[in-house]
């Protein structure tokens, strides 16, 4: 089999385009879409009321939920607070945020490894909190961390006790809320245009598109998006 830089050479000579594996998943990623709004409804919880959007996978035919509440852009500063398990995707959400705190009980993992797979975009955003290294632990082994060490390693910025969750939040959003808007909009674009220039949507576009990878190669090999044997551990865990 020729290797690429024979392949070019052949293809120089001959007045022939080469397509890589990259330049056909950037394609498809950008011409074609797993996923289907299929329906999109308020919902009332007791939380407070939600916009509730729902989506079709449709290589499996399996529907998702997708809770929205309120709007907001680059420009705003995103607080969060985390009660309980924040894994994968929801965990790659707590990275994104601005300023993050933590109840007690908070966990947070990047559990894509334990079931053959990889968290692939979320790991970019984590990634960015805590570091190349950690960040790895936590997407190579699959393990959860607890609140505490989120906090040691950088992922949020404090933790109190559940009952006080809530109203530190709140808190901090007061606080944040007293400094002048124009002081604080000017603050989150210097960072915004730091991560700009650091090629952070780049990143992330490549990572999904060997998250695409990964799905295409677990349904060429097995006939589903997830690979059996990662599914069955996906199960048993969901057991203890």
């Amino acid at each position: 089999m020729a290797r690429l830089p024979d392949l070019m050479q052949f293809a120089a000579e001959h007045g022939l385009k080469i397509g890589t594996i990259a330049d056909l998943i950037e394609y498809r990623s950008r011409t074609e879409s797993l996923v289907q709004k299929i329906s999109t409804r308020q919902l009332v919880t007791a939380h407070g009321e939600f916009t509730a959007h729902a989506y079709k996978d449709l290589p499996s035919d399996s529907v998702h939920l997708a809770l929205v509440r309120g709007t907001w852009t680059g420009s705003h500063e995103v607080l969060a607070r985390v009660h309980a398990l924040a894994t994968a995707a929801g965990c790659q959400l707590v990275a994104t945020c601005d300023l993050v705190i933590a109840s007690e009980q908070a966990a947070f993992a990047l559990p894509g490894g334990k079931s053959n797979l990889f968290c692939h975009t979320p790991l970019v955003a984590v990634s960015r909190s805590i570091g190349r290294k950690r960040a790895l632990e936590l997407a190579l082994t699959g393990d959860p961390i607890n609140a505490q060490t989120a906090a040691d390693w950088g992922l949020v910025n404090r933790v109190v006790p559940r009952a006080e969750l809530e109203a530190a939040t709140l808190e901090l959003a007061v606080r944040i809320s007293r400094r002048s808007s124009m002081g604080l909009r000017l603050a989150k674009e210097s960072v915004n245009r730091a991560e700009d220039r650091m090629g952070v949507t780049d990143v992330v576009h490549a990572a999904h598109s060997l998250h695409v990878l990964g799905h295409s190669h677990n349904l060429n090999t097995h006939g589903i998006l997830v690979d059996p044997e990662g599914a069955r551990v996906i199960r048993e865990s969901k057991k203890k």
